[in-house]
């Protein structure tokens, strides 16, 4: 996905740790990775989380 794909770029090119955690200005934005935070569609939050785990989504089951 493109989001997890972001938060490894921004880990890569920062030299971050698996225990730091981007934020969404780290990511989003016109000078970010993606230019708009992406939504779930199925409603639910997706959730950074630490470098060395993946995105997740907050409706169980959803996989991203």
């Amino acid at each position: 996905m493109r989001l997890q794909g972001a938060k490894d770029s921004w880990a890569l090119e920062h030299k971050k740790r698996d225990w730091e955690v981007p934020t969404d200005a780290d990511l989003f934005g016109p000078d970010g990775y993606i230019r708009q935070k992406p939504t779930c569609p199925q409603g639910g939050a997706y959730t950074l989380g630490p470098v060395g785990q993946l995105v997740t989504c907050s409706i169980p089951g959803h996989t991203l």
